[in-house]
């Protein structure tokens, strides 16, 4: 099953960012739904049950306080060639690279294979299908760079099964960690 560890987006925020997000709509990108809206700390990809079942213990191994986050303005990662178009993470960030780097750390302890990727704290909000409006979605990420999107407690990070559907991905909660 695909899994990933993720902070959840309380629904005021996904309501806020969507309102903005609404603008990059038929501009070569896909928007994420709002029930799919969520911080993701680590990808762990396709897991038997047996390795789910390690990063079920890995999770609850983690001690972690609950901390704020602060979601505000729009950017990406590639401005060059634009893939994945997100909310920043203005205030909490630092708790993210912590919170991120402790749950690392145990999922390794299980023996359990993270992603290579540099971790930035971050919310997408689309995926970029077509560069042919490339300019336009610039602009309406300069315009919006330091929208406040609000703020949110985090009080519990959740292991998630990612069940990909022609209608973009359903996800469920499989381990909840509280903080």
């Amino acid at each position: 099953m695909r899994v990933f560890i993720a902070v959840e987006v309380p629904a005021e925020v996904k309501m806020r960012i969507h309102e903005v997000a609404g603008l990059l709509e038929g501009r070569g990108t896909t928007l994420v739904r709002d029930e799919a809206v969520h911080v993701t700390i680590e990808f762990l990809g396709e897991l038997d049950e047996m390795a789910v079942a390690e990063a079920k213990a890995a999770l609850s191994e983690v001690s972690f306080r609950p901390f704020d986050i602060r979601a505000k303005g729009l950017s990406c990662f590639t401005p060059e060639y634009i893939k994945v178009i997100f909310a920043k993470i203005a205030g909490g960030a630092e708790e993210c690279m912590e919170l991120h780097r402790k749950v690392a750390e145990r999922l390794v302890e299980h023996k359990l294979r993270l992603q290579k990727e540099a971790f930035v704290p971050h919310i997408t909000i689309a995926r970029v299908k077509s560069d042919a409006n490339k300019y336009k979605v610039l602009e309406l990420l300069q315009r919006y760079s330091e929208r406040d999107f609000g703020s949110f407690g985090v009080s519990k990070v959740l292991l998630k099964q990612s069940v990909l559907t022609g209608e973009g991905p359903v996800y469920s909660t499989l381990h909840e960690l509280k903080l």
